[in-house]
Order: C-alpha cells, then structure tokens, then sequence
C-alpha cells in the first residue's frame, strides 16, 4: 500500500516538473501580456497577414533572418503614450538571433528583452521596468 502510494506521488511530481519544463513561447507570450495589460496596456493580436509581413521585411529584409514567428502582438497605453511589441518565434535560437541583431544595431532609445521564445520592443523604460528581470 505504501509502495502504491509513493510510486503515484512520484509520478505526479515527475509529471508537474516535466509540464513545467516544456514552457512554450504562446505560454511565456501570455504571461507576458498579462503583465502589460495589469499595467494598462491595450494588447492586440496581429494577423496572420501582419505575421507574413513582419517575416518578410522585417526579419529577412531587413535582418537577413530567415524565421517563422507564431505569434505578433502590438500594444498601447492611451494609444501614444506608450508602445510595445512582443514577437513570438517558433523556437528560442532565433529570438536571440534576432535580439542579438537589434543590440548590434543600437537604435537609441529602443529597449529590447527576450524571454525565451517571445523578444518584447519597447521605448519605454517604465514598460521594462514591469518585469522582474529588470528589477535590483
């Protein structure tokens, strides 16, 4: 009975760590969000068009980056006052091919941070500022 037991709690504990490792880029994106629009922000789901024409002219035009991204989100605080933009990739080598691309550029102002799958832009410190990776 013992036995019966603790081989079900093991089971359980392998299975809880095992789904927490397998984290994906929607999952991170979502976390992500949540945190943006506690902090007021308006976020929107970009579509499949604007996802083909990120990859295309963003990526591979302009950074010679052949990647397929999953999802692309565009959000808002009182429509001007501030901007960000989270691009989920299918895997987590180019979003940091992709980071690596916008840090060599070195755009003044642009904030960039990559998570994972998800690469966040902004030019607001206090959007940066919401993440804890940031924080002292």
């Amino acid at each position: 009975m013992r036995k019966s037991i603790l081989t079900i709690l093991l089971t359980l504990c392998l299975s809880f760590y095992l789904m927490s490792c397998t984290e994906s880029g929607e999952d991170t994106a979502k976390s992500m969000i949540q945190t943006l629009e506690d902090a007021g922000y308006v976020i929107e789901s970009q579509d499949s068009e604007a996802i083909d024409s990120f990859m295309a002219h963003i990526l591979l035009d302009g950074y010679s980056i052949n990647a397929t991204i999953s999802a692309l989100y565009i959000g808002y605080i009182n429509e001007n006052e501030r901007w960000v933009q989270l691009i989920v990739f299918e895997n987590k080598d180019l979003a940091a091919i992709y980071i690596q691309a916008l840090y060599d550029e070195q755009v003044s102002g642009r904030l960039s941070y990559v998570s994972g799958y998800v690469v966040m832009i902004t030019y607001s410190q206090e959007t940066v500022d919401l993440f804890e990776i940031f924080q002292n």
